[in-house]
This record gives structure tokens, C-alpha cells and sequence, in this order.
């Protein structure tokens, strides 16, 4: 008994050394299209945004795919993103080449003109791949909203121990736009929205205890409240053009001074939990396309961001391994975040290359349901934590809006953009009237 006892001791250690040295390597990207579709220019300059060595899952978010018909439209949406499910395993395969990996992809899911996909050397690591969708567009339309596809990793293959896993969370989202309180308030409750009802089938939402997550997108955060050309964040913010008086310190800065996104984080309003990486890159919106001068019409703005749940705490076995000679990864490591400058929209792509433990963050979501604050490394009498009144589960009702009132409004923005757009559906439009102006005049003869 004592040496099977000495066994089962000797297995477990061996299985929390594996698991505490474990880590999972990670690449990111977020992309703006303004309304084009997929082309070669963007392939061909991806390649200076990929790590030197494959990351185990590759996952590329999209807004603005298409146009809004396009979007309004779910086999054209999914054409759309058909095609740059395309554009990115080209990439992939021709930066890395067929002798270091072939790239599969593992997941793919759309709403309006919102993609998401997720692409892999090692497709046997990845399965039971949930997909969710959301709109908080006018009306609970598509035109706004956010996609999500939530993974199982099993790092040593499907076929083997499939004991050994954890799930991950992608979340693409595109939030309400314009500058103001009404509509930073209003970006605050897309994302309370988008992040409770994305049903993933399995009672959750977004945030799932258990899981790593990460949200991405066109935020749409902005740098003024009320804009002016004129104003002095505004002339600050694009300074940042001028390459003279460039400096690394200066964009980290001007973000901590002006970006809604950083300050409301700060504040509280907003995704306790989550953090980002170091922003030293100059804003990401709006450019006068297709130039690097940015609009006089907007404030410049660090619109697309992309954030990970970072509650991450050392687990006991993990601290017990502290003193091996095994290197033990407790936290995320972000090797490079950073945008892409290509002008190829108004928006410029911002990817990250991260990598994470295996174990997953400490919750934020309690047994009921709620968002829970956790508490904080630093000791201080201003220091909070506990439940909050946030619910953050799928409801009912949210799945009634997202079954049924969503896909009704989207039909109904398509057929009423057809109709008043499109030559042939103009002349639908003109041939119902003539038709229903004949019926009328035959019944009052």
C-alpha cells in the first residue's frame, strides 16, 4: 500500500510539474476593413506581424468586412469571411512553409459585417469548438455587435489524455461609434450586452470560470468627449504624425491623458479583470483613406485594442515548483503588441503575440452569475472587492432577441437597402407598387 501510495505521489507531481511548465503561445489580430473586402496587399504585409515560431492557435478578428447588405445578408457575410479565412491561411502557410507546418482552420463564425477565425498548425489540440453571436446594433441589428468562438486545448492531442485540458474565449466585437458621454455610456452598455448574450451553448456568456479570455475589436473608444479640430488634444494627438518629434514615451502619454478606453478601465466602468498591453503605437483611427494623414473630422483614437482576462494567480502546485530548475510561466508574457501600418482603410490592424500559463485566471464570475471584483495584490485601504450587480450569464430574453428579433431586423435592413440600392431591386420595388396600384384600381372600378 505504501508503494502504491509513493506511486500515485510521484504521478501527481510529475502531472503539476508538466502542467505548471506548460504554457500556451498566442497570436491576435483585429482588423477594420471599411466595408472592403479581402485583397493581397494585406496578405503580404501580415507577414511582418507573425512570431518568428508558429503560435499554437492563430485567431483573426474582422468588422467591417463588407458592406452593410453584405453584412445584413448572412450567405454574403459568410462569403466575406470565407475569403479572408482564405487571404490568412495563404499567409500562413507561405510565411512559415509546408516543411515547418500546414495551417488548418478550427473555427469560423460571422454576424453583419463581424467575423472571426481561428486557425492552427496543431488542428488534433483543439476541439469542441463553440461558436457565439450578438448584435446591439439599432434595433438589436447586426450592424454593431460581436462574435466568439470558445476552444478546448488538450495540449498533448485529442487522441491522448483529454483530462489535460482548458478552454479558451475569442471575442471580436465592433461597439457604437461617435464621440460624447451619451455614446461613451453607450459603447459601456454594447459591451455589457455583447458579453452577457453571446451564448456559447453551455450556460455561459463571455466569461466562463475556467477559461482564458480575450476581447478584441474596433472599441471605438475615443480621445474627446466633445470634438474640435481645433481643441488641444486634438492637435497633440496629431502631432504624433510627426516623425521629428516621435518619441516611444510620447503615445503611452497622451493615452493615459485622453484615451476613454484606458481611463474608464481606471475608473472602474468598465472590464475589471481584463488588462492590455503597452500601447506604443500612435492611434489606430481616423485616417483619410487610402493616406496616413489622419481626418480633421475625428479626433485621432486608439479604436481597435485587444485585451485578455488577467487575474491570473500562481496555483499551489505552480509555487511548490518554484524553487526546480523548470522554468514555470504564473502570468502572461505579451512578446509584441503593436498596429500595422498599411492603408488600406481608415482603421490600421492592431495584432499581439502573447503567451499565457496553462492553468487559467482566477474567476470573475461568481455561482450566481455576477461579475466579482477580486482582490488586489496591492494592500490599501481604497482597495475593493466582491460580487458586483453586473450579471453576466445568457438570459431568456437574450436568447430571444438573438434567435429570433436580430435576424428579423437584418432581414428587413437587407430587403429595404435591396430595394432602394440595387438597380434590380429598385425595380422589385417599382413593380409591386404598379401591381398593387392596378389591384387598387380595379377594385374601385
Amino acid at each position: 500500500m505504501l508503494h502504491g501510495s509513493s506511486n500515485n505521489q510521484f504521478n501527481n507531481q510529475f502531472d503539476n510539474q508538466f502542467l505548471a511548465s506548460m504554457s500556451i503561445p498566442l497570436y491576435l489580430f483585429t482588423f477594420n476593413a471599411g466595408k472592403r473586402r479581402a485583397n493581397d496587399e494585406l496578405a503580404r504585409r501580415l507577414a511582418s506581424t507573425f512570431p518568428q515560431e508558429p503560435a499554437s492557435i492563430f485567431v483573426f478578428g474582422l468588422e467591417e468586412m463588407g458592406s452593410i447588405i453584405e453584412g445584413a445578408y448572412g450567405p454574403s457575410s459568410r462569403a466575406c469571411l470565407r475569403e479572408y479565412n482564405d487571404l490568412f491561411l495563404d499567409a500562413l502557410n507561405g510565411f512559415y512553409g509546408a516543411d515547418v507546418a500546414r495551417f488548418h482552420t478550427v473555427g469560423m463564425v460571422s454576424v453583419g459585417a463581424i467575423g472571426l477565425v481561428a486557425i492552427t498548425p496543431y488542428p488534433s489540440k483543439y476541439t469542441q469548438v463553440r461558436e457565439a453571436r450578438s448584435g446591439c446594433g439599432y434595433g438589436y441589428s447586426s450592424m454593431k455587435g460581436a462574435v466568439g468562438l470558445r476552444v478546448k486545448y488538450i495540449p498533448q492531442g485529442v487522441t491522448q489524455s483529454k483530462e489535460t485540458s482548458v478552454e479558451m474565449t475569442f471575442v471580436n466585437a465592433h461597439l457604437s461609434a461617435y464621440e460624447g458621454e451619451y455614446y461613451y455610456q453607450k459603447r459601456n452598455q454594447n459591451l455589457n450586452f455583447v458579453m452577457r448574450s453571446l451564448d456559447f451553448g453551455d450556460g455561459y456568456g463571455f466569461v466562463k470560470p475556467g477559461a482564458h479570455s480575450f476581447f478584441m475589436g474596433d472599441l471605438n473608444y475615443r480621445t474627446t468627449k466633445k470634438f474640435s479640430a481645433d481643441s488641444e488634444a486634438s492637435k497633440k494627438l496629431r502631432s504624433l504624425q510627426d516623425q521629428s518629434q516621435a518619441t516611444k514615451e510620447l503615445p503611452r502619454k497622451l493615452l493615459a491623458q485622453y484615451d476613454e478606453l484606458t481611463l474608464g478601465m481606471k475608473a472602474g466602468d468598465m472590464l475589471n479583470g481584463f488588462s492590455e498591453g503597452e500601447i506604443n503605437f500612435n492611434p489606430t483611427y481616423k485616417f483619410v483613406y487610402p493616406t496616413a494623414i489622419y481626418s480633421t473630422k475625428r479626433s485621432p483614437s486608439w479604436c481597435d485594442r485587444i485585451l485578455y482576462q488577467s487575474t491570473y494567480r500562481a496555483p499551489m502546485t505552480s509555487r511548490l515548483l518554484r524553487g526546480s530548475k523548470e522554468k514555470v510561466l504564473l502570468a502572461p508574457v505579451i512578446h509584441n503588441y503593436n498596429s500595422l501600418d498599411v492603408l488600406l482603410s481608415d482603421h490600421q490592424p492592431v495584432y499581439l503575440n502573447i503567451t499565457v500559463p496553462f492553468h487559467p485566471p482566477d474567476p470573475i464570475l461568481n455561482a450566481s452569475g455576477f461579475l466579482q471584483i477580486l482582490p488586489s495584490d496591492r494592500e490599501s485601504e481604497s482597495s475593493l472587492s466582491g460580487p458586483t450587480s453586473v450579471y453576466m450569464r445568457p438570459t431568456a430574453l437574450d436568447r430571444l432577441i438573438q434567435r429570433l428579433v436580430r435576424p428579423a431586423v437584418d432581414t428587413t435592413i437587407a430587403a429595404t437597402l435591396a430595394g432602394t440600392t440595387q438597380p434590380r431591386g429598385r425595380l422589385a420595388v417599382l413593380g409591386i407598387l404598379l401591381v398593387m396600384f392596378g389591384l387598387y384600381l380595379m377594385r374601385r372600378g
